[in-house]
This record gives structure tokens, C-alpha cells and sequence, in this order.
């Protein structure tokens, strides 16, 4: 069940992918907000490394979408479950890779985001 938190992040992620505006999904996160996947040495903090995060991701692809499959929300925390799907930046191939993103909230910001994803669909073809 997607309830109105998760939705508005679906949102503002699908926005973020089509045309690039980053600003309604950096406003989701808590001022000392954190985002870290599996790729990343040490979480990104802050305004700051939460738009770094989003804009390296980004600058990887030519197109992507992220289509979400399942959404298990427990108090303040959600489990996000998805596909992206798009073409590669520098090559130009196409590419489909499943992850979760867990988002844990306080006051309705996101202070965590952890991500999981099939790193071999991914980094085999893109270095980052």
C-alpha cells in the first residue's frame, strides 16, 4: 500500500527522471537527511550530499524511469521496491535493473535512504 509520503516521493522521482528538477525531491529529505547505496563508500549528508547522490545517478543515464512494484510502509519506515529502466549516457544501450530503497522518516522528511540493487546489471556495463 503507497500512502501519501511514498507517493509523493514516487512523484518527485519520476519528475526528477523526465525533466531534471531536483528540487522537490531534495525538499523531501530532513536537513541532516542521508542517502547510501551499495556503491558508496560512506553515506552523503545533508542538502548537499543528497543532491550530489541524485545528480551523479542521473548524469548516468540519457533516459531512465523507475517503475515500483511493491511499497510496505511500517510506521516510519517504507520498503520500495522497483525496475529502472532506460538508456546508458555514454553508450546509448538499453538497460533494465531491479532494487529496494529503504526510507526511514521523522516529521515527515526522509532522514535515511539505503539502497539495494542488482549491482551486476548495473556496474558491468557503467563504472561509477
Amino acid at each position: 500500500m503507497t500512502n501519501e509520503r511514498e507517493q509523493r516521493f514516487i512523484d518527485a522521482l519520476h519528475t526528477y527522471e523526465e525533466s531534471g528538477d531536483l528540487d522537490t525531491l531534495i525538499g523531501l529529505y530532513a536537513e541532516d537527511g542521508e542517502v547510501d547505496n551499495v556503491n558508496l563508500p560512506q553515506p552523503l549528508k545533508g542538502p548537499d550530499g543528497v543532491r550530489r547522490f541524485w545528480e551523479e545517478y542521473r548524469s548516468l543515464f540519457a533516459e531512465i524511469r523507475s517503475d515500483f512494484s511493491k511499497v510496505i510502509v511500517q510506521g516510519d519506515e517504507a520498503v520500495l521496491e522497483w525496475t529502472g529502466r532506460g538508456k546508458f549516457a555514454a553508450s546509448g544501450e538499453a538497460f533494465e535493473y531491479d532494487g529496494v530503497s529503504l526510507l526511514t522518516y521523522l516529521d515527515g522528511k526522509i532522514t535515511s535512504h539505503r539502497g539495494y540493487y542488482d549491482q551486476h546489471a548495473l556496474t558491468e556495463r557503467v563504472r561509477v
